[in-house]
């Protein structure tokens, strides 16, 4: 979670309300059909490109990549690196939007990597100043990590009634490693920081850190997500809230009302930057290459009989729930006698 949310939880009046089941918000995720492209750019970084390879693409289209190189893996030269790419591409781009032809390997390189629609001389040379690295993720030992918290993440989502797919979050936020810390001093699944931790009722003091309780950390963090979507109506925007802070989208739904797609293209501000705007397309793709990941693995289909429920149907076939919710794209994990499962042959 981006500290920007200090100041939004000053705000939340109804922040210290209590998380129940009387009221749903498990609506299933909108994804605009914009963001379409955006979503299987990240699909790649989750599961094609390795945490050794940058990718340089176009911050504002990022169907145009123009190169995969590459890189050490740790160490000072690291940066440098990067940087003497970054420039390379630039210098391509710059010279392609002066002459439109390509003279060199490099520019031969961009100029074909270049999307059809976008190859003219005032694309390269407004891309020029666009050029950015995006390191590929590894999405193994979280995948990994993973089976040790979503049963009880996913029960906690079906108990107050919110989305199944929010179980990704962790996939983002800390890869489900518990107890890592950023250099905001988020920390936790959920990477919650102390202030945010305190006003959702989290003991967060130099004894006691109960950001790293994973129980009570995703009860707390299910709060937060619960009162953002109040908020602002759509899962798209309380998600780009929890990491973008909920004042800043209150400002932009002010400018643009609650239409994702133009508040993503339209909002400028000083932290609603790449991170930000792409927090939500990158969940959407986390989650389809996790769902991939399961339908890879060999399984059969099983008809739920009367009385059954999903955690009696995985225990029966030796399989986590969370692996029967996303090999089955579940929304719930209310069953009904008769529904065609498919389960994991072990």
């Amino acid at each position: 979670m981006s500290s920007a949310c200090l100041k939004t939880l000053k705000n939340l009046f109804c922040i210290a309300f209590v998380l129940t089941p009387a009221t749903s918000d498990a609506s299933p995720l909108d994804v605009p059909r914009d963001i379409a492209k955006d979503i299987r750019f990240w699909e790649k970084i989750f599961s094609v490109y390795s945490p050794s390879q940058c990718v340089y693409h176009d911050t504002q289209n990022l169907d145009a990549v123009f190169a995969v190189w590459n890189i050490p893996h740790r160490g000072r030269h690291r940066r440098a690196k990067i940087r003497r790419q970054r420039r390379l591409i630039s210098r391509a781009l710059v010279n392609l939007g002066r002459t439109g032809k390509p003279s060199t390997r490099i520019e031969k390189k961009v100029f074909d990597a270049t999307p059809s629609h976008l190859k003219k001389p005032s694309y390269w040379r407004k891309a020029s100043r666009r050029v950015r690295c995006q390191l590929g993720v590894d999405l193994q030992k979280p995948l990994e990590r993973s089976g040790k918290y979503l049963p009880m993440i996913i029960k906690a989502l079906e108990r107050h009634r919110l989305p199944l797919d929010l179980k990704y979050l962790p996939y983002l936020e800390s890869g489900f490693h518990n107890r890592i810390r950023s250099k905001a001093n988020a920390r936790g699944l959920w990477q919650l920081i102390p202030e945010v931790a305190r006003n959702l009722g989290l003991r967060v003091s130099r004894w006691r850190d109960e950001r790293t309780h994973p129980y009570r950390s995703t009860i707390a963090a299910l709060r937060l997500l619960k009162d953002l979507k109040r908020q602002h109506r759509k899962w798209s925007l309380a998600i780009t809230a929890y990491n973008y802070g909920t004042n800043g989208m209150r400002r932009a739904i002010r400018k643009y009302g609650y239409d994702y797609s133009k508040i993503r293209r339209y909002h400028k501000t000083r932290v609603f930057r790449f991170a930000a705007k792409n927090y939500y397309p990158s969940l959407i793709a986390v989650r389809n290459v996790v769902r991939r990941v399961r339908d890879g693995e060999r399984t059969k289909r099983y008809r739920v009989k009367s009385g059954e429920n999903l955690t009696m149907i995985a225990r029966r076939f030796g399989n986590q729930l969370h692996e029967i919710v996303d090999l089955n794209h579940l929304s719930s994990t209310t069953l009904h006698p008769g529904q065609s499962l498919k389960v994991v042959i072990r």
